[in-house]
């Protein structure tokens, strides 16, 4: 799931389609014949990329037709591009991890590392570097220039769900799985020196994580979504839980995206759903919640 301007970038199977949030429309639907596992957007241009169960990546197009190129030995996990689309980051099961060029859809740069089976990646805004969660409890930064791992961090005892990082860059997010309210956590990281907050109050898998800045550079809170069917908001002064909203029960979360809306300053949260649906919400600068509607995609 992935917001681009107005528009929601969502998957299900076998297709990938554009949503228009403000109307709850489908405005375009991609057949891309495997299951999509991915899907992210460039924030300037019209690049639109959905990664497949089969280890390929789709470049979505205005047109019908949609170019694809083989980049994994197992379902894509990971998929991110930097500010321009020029260049894209992909994960895989298969502990892989590439750096593509998108104009001529050939691997620049890649790495495998036993047991770094991805989960999640971020590029980090206007920077070189991706953020980058694996199931062996490992957060890494790499340097897309060298193609090198400039920092690690862990601290998770459950295998981790998701990443981001921060508008401004300083800071990240990983959250992770878990039963019963054992692992279930969301920390944020200071870039730079480690570990800032470790938040729990999920009871259930925590399957996405967001930073929420209201258009600025600088992250306010945090929102996140979990197997539970919880979601919940964070204050970034003491990591202290500011809201908590259910998510109806037939709509188990699997991902979730936000996108700041000026016209109500509000941050937009989609939740996707195992059902095929999104559910979306808005926040507000004091961090409570709103319900907006269910659609099915």
């Amino acid at each position: 799931l992935n917001f681009c301007t107005d528009k929601m970038f969502s998957y299900a199977v076998k297709s990938v389609c554009l949503f228009d949030w403000k109307s709850s429309g489908v405005n375009r639907t991609w057949n891309i014949g495997k299951k999509a596992t991915r899907v992210c957007h460039a924030e300037t241009g019209s690049l639109l990329l959905a990664g497949s169960r089969d280890g390929s990546i789709h470049e979505l197009s205005s047109e019908q037709e949609t170019r694809s190129w083989s980049a994994h030995e197992l379902s894509v996990t990971a998929l991110s591009t930097n500010y321009d689309g020029t260049n894209a980051f992909s994960g895989s099961r298969d502990c892989k991890v590439a750096l593509w060029d998108v104009e001529t859809a050939m691997e620049v740069s890649q790495s495998k590392i036993s047991r770094n089976v991805v989960t999640w990646a971020d590029w980090i805004r206007g920077d070189d570097v991706v953020v980058q969660s694996s199931e062996d409890l490992t957060l890494r930064l790499w340097d897309v220039r060298t193609f090198g791992i400039v920092k690690s961090f862990t601290g998770h005892n459950n295998i981790l769900t998701c990443c981001s990082s921060s508008p401004d860059g300083h800071l990240l997010l990983s959250c992770s799985n878990g039963f019963d309210g054992a692992g279930c956590e969301v920390k944020v990281w200071d870039s730079r020196y480690g570990i800032l907050f470790n938040m729990k109050g999920h009871m259930q898998t925590v399957v996405s994580c967001k930073f929420l800045s209201f258009g600025s550079e600088l992250a306010k809170y945090v929102v996140t979504v979990s197997a539970d069917n919880s979601m919940k908001v964070w204050s970034l002064q003491d990591g202290a839980c500011v809201t908590t909203s259910d998510i109806p029960p037939q709509d188990r979360p699997t991902c979730m995206d936000v996108a700041f809306d000026n016209s109500s300053d509000c941050e937009v949260v989609s939740v996707g759903s195992q059902a095929g649906g999104l559910n979306c919400y808005s926040i507000d600068r004091s961090g409570t919640s709103q319900w907006l509607y269910t659609t099915s995609t």
